[in-house]
């Protein structure tokens, strides 16, 4: 073998050992929690630090064009790099196998769903924020929430986050049609 051959080689090998230790850490991470697809994108932990929010409504972000190819590990997109304020009301609330909040939000017309991630599962410079906006839900609804369930008394709230595009055809209960979310959702008053 050359010496350069030798190098080559020896660089690849250090490569993949340094891939195999991130994707065995991002695995770990990802089934404390339970999150799955798009995790780093959902929880902050790709590096994506929100900007100054920009005021929108729903109807403005379900007019949003979603990716055109979706994956697990799709990286975070260009539209998702929006940080939005917007008032809405939550009108159902749940917890997910990933720990999330997953709000139903609504503005009388249309609906749309808003994550707060569990603190411990997401970029630790966020922690706080996500375990202030889950304490306001539940001092709001007057419970900590289970399963997803509709609200009898729907709660006004102004809320800052970060566009999501969720998976193509979730098509569950309040999502919109281009599964434009609020994820995480980072501030709520």
């Amino acid at each position: 073998m050359k010496k350069n051959d030798r190098w080559a080689f020896i660089l690849l090998v250090i490569t993949i050992i340094v891939l195999a230790y991130e994707l065995i850490n991002a695995a770990n991470a990802d089934s404390k929690c339970g999150g799955v697809e798009r995790w780093p994108v959902k929880t902050l932990q790709d590096g994506f630090k929100p900007g100054t929010p920009q005021s929108t409504t729903i109807e403005g972000l379900i007019g949003l064009t979603p990716p055109a190819h979706w994956s697990r590990s799709l990286p975070r997109q260009t539209s998702e790099r929006l940080t939005v304020t917007l008032k809405c009301k939550i009108v159902a609330v749940g917890v997910e196998a990933d720990s999330d909040f997953h709000l139903v939000l609504s503005d009388g017309k249309h609906t749309m769903i808003g994550e707060i991630p569990k603190p411990e599962c997401a970029d630790p410079d966020y922690s706080k924020q996500f375990a202030a906006c889950r304490a306001c839900v539940v001092k709001a609804i007057g419970y900590y929430p289970k399963s997803i369930r509709m609200l009898k008394s729907p709660v006004t709230c102004t809320l800052t986050g970060v566009v999501f595009f969720d998976m193509p055809h979730h098509n569950g209960k309040g999502h919109a049609g281009n599964e434009v979310e609020i994820h995480p959702i980072i501030k709520i008053q």
